[in-house]
């Protein structure tokens, strides 16, 4: 599972530029400026649903934080429903040799 950091750290920015969503709090990226520049330019966000992270919300003990579908990071009952979003870190010298990242020709590393 992610942690909320993996998912501020994988946006582009688009317009306003990473730095700029760096700046701003997780839980405020539904806001219009950053949900259309940071959230909708992030590849972790989620399409229909909320993501399970492995962050405790610690003012709550029955809570975590998951990324909302919406596009922002908020306290999420571990009662309730999620999905995952499995995250893998790679060194830097593994390179993609082969494939699109399509389904049909995936990428291939080395």
């Amino acid at each position: 599972l992610m942690y909320p950091s993996d998912y501020g750290y994988a946006t582009n920015g688009g317009g306003i530029g990473r730095e700029s969503c760096f700046s701003k709090e997780l839980y405020n990226w539904d806001t219009d400026e950053y949900k259309s520049e940071c959230a909708n330019n992030d590849w972790l966000k989620p399409s229909s649903v909320y993501y399970w992270t492995l962050s405790p919300d610690t003012a709550y003990s029955d809570f975590t934080f998951s990324v909302y579908s919406g596009g922002c990071v908020v306290g999420n009952n571990v009662n309730g429903a999620c999905g995952v979003a499995p995250v893998g870190y790679l060194l830097p010298s593994v390179t993609i040799y082969d494939g699109d990242g399509t389904f049909d020709n995936p990428y291939r590393l080395r």
